[in-house]
C-alpha cells in the first residue's frame, strides 16, 4: 500500500499529554526531594567553570551550580536523581504533588512553580538560578533562549529536540553540574537493569514494536530511530516496526509522523503497538476504528504517564518505564 503521508510540524499543545505528563502522575514513592528555594544555599562552590556545547553554542558555567531551574519533565528527571539543588521547576498538571513520572526522588511540591509549555520569564528570574536545564523543555521555552541566557547560563539538547540519547543528556547535565562521576553511575545502574529485563524476556529480542499517540482522529506515531524512545525500546530487544520506519522517508517532526486512519493498516506489522489516547483512557474510540479494531492482543493502551516518560527517555527513568512497560510486553 503506498502512503500518502501528511506530515505536519507538531504544536506543542498537541502533545501536551506526552511532555507534560498528564503523562504524569504515577509516580514512585520516595524519600524527600529537593527543598524549597529558601532552604538552598545561595553560593555555588568554587570548582573550575566548565565550557559545553550544544545546539545554541557554547555555553560556560562559571562553577559549581547550587541553584538549579528545570524546563523540562526529563531534565526535572536527571537533576533531582544527581541531587541537584532545583528551586524552580515545569510542573506536571496531572499530578497531585506536581511531579513527572519517574523522577526519584520526588522533587518538593513548592519548587514546582512553573507551567511547562507557557513560559514565564519573571518566575524563572525571581528563582535566581545558576543555572537553567532546558534539554527535554517544549518549544516555547527553546525559543526564549535569548532571554534565559541573561538570567543564567542555559543548557539544551546537543542536536534536536528529542533526537539525543538519554544517556548523552545525563552526561551533559552532569557534567554541568559538577556530577559526573554520579551520572556514569547512573548510566551503568540502568544498562544493567536493562540487560536484566532482556534477559528475562528472550522473547522480545527483534520482536518488532510501533509507539504514538491517538487525538483528535490522527495519530502521531513515532518513525525516527535518532531518538531517546527508540534507543530504550530498542536496548530492550525490540526493534522498530520496518513499515513504520519506512514512514519516516516523508519527513518527521521531532520523530513523528501523522497518519489519518485510512493509512492505519501500517500498525498492524508490529508485534507490540503502544498507543497512549489522552482523555480516554481506556481507547475506546481509537479501538473503534475499522483498522485499529482488527490488531487483537498486539494494541496495548499505554497511560499518557508512560507515554511522556518514554520520549524522554533517559537512565533516571529506566526503572520507572521498565516497570511501567513490563504488562505490555511480558
Amino acid at each position: 500500500m503506498n502512503l500518502q503521508l501528511r506530515s505536519q510540524r507538531l504544536r506543542s499543545r498537541r502533545w501536551l499529554p506526552l511532555t507534560a505528563i498528564a503523562i504524569s502522575a504515577a509516580v514512585f514513592s520516595a524519600a524527600c526531594g529537593s527543598t524549597a528555594a529558601d532552604d538552598k544555599t545561595d553560593t555555588p562552590t568554587t570548582n573550575s567553570s566548565v565550557t559545553v556545547t550544544h545546539a545554541r553554542g557554547e555555553v560556560t558555567v562559571p562553577a559549581t551550580p547550587s541553584r538549579v531551574v528545570v524546563l523540562g519533565s526529563g531534565d526535572a528527571q536527571m537533576a533531582s536523581a544527581l541531587g541537584a539543588t532545583v528551586v524552580a521547576a515545569v510542573a506536571n498538571p496531572s499530578s497531585a504533588d506536581k511531579n513527572w513520572p519517574g523522577t526519584q526522588p520526588p522533587l518538593n511540591s513548592d519548587v514546582m512553580t512553573l507551567d511547562s509549555v507557557k513560559p514565564n520569564v519573571e518566575t524563572i528570574a525571581a528563582a535566581r538560578p545558576d543555572i537553567i536545564l532546558a534539554t527535554t523543555a517544549q518549544q516555547s521555552y527553546v525559543d526564549l533562549y535569548d532571554q534565559l541566557t541573561n538570567i543564567a547560563p542555559t543548557i539544551i539538547y546537543p542536536t534536536a529536540a528529542f533526537a539525543d540519547s538519554g544517556e548523552d543528556l545525563l552526561r551533559l547535565i552532569g557534567k554541568v553540574l559538577g556530577k559526573e562521576d554520579q551520572a556514569n553511575t547512573l548510566i551503568s545502574a540502568a544498562n544493567k537493569e536493562v540487560i536484566d529485563f532482556a534477559t528475562s524476556n528472550p522473547s522480545l529480542k527483534n520482536s518488532t514494536y510501533a509507539f504514538g499517540q491517538y487525538a483528535g482522529g490522527t495519530l502521531y506515531l513515532l518513525a525516527a530511530k535518532e531518538n531517546p524512545s527508540t534507543r530504550f525500546l530498542t536496548s530492550l530487544g525490540l526493534q522498530l516496526s520496518p513499515e513504520v520506519a519506512q514512514l519516516a522517508a516523508g519527513g518527521t517532526a521531532n520523530g513523528f509522523v501523522t497518519l489519518t486512519p485510512e493509512l492505519f493498516s501500517s500498525l498492524g506489522t508490529a508485534d507490540h503497538i503502544l498507543v497512549s489516547t489522552p482523555g480516554d483512557p481506556e481507547g475506546t474510540q481509537f479501538r473503534a476504528v475499522p483498522l485499529v479494531s482488527e490488531l487483537g492482543d498486539n494494541l496495548h493502551v499505554i497511560s499518557t504517564d508512560l507515554a511522556g516518560a518514554l520520549l524522554t527517555a533517559n537512565p533516571s527513568s529506566v526503572n520507572y518505564l521498565i516497570d511501567q512497560l513490563q504488562p505490555a510486553l511480558a
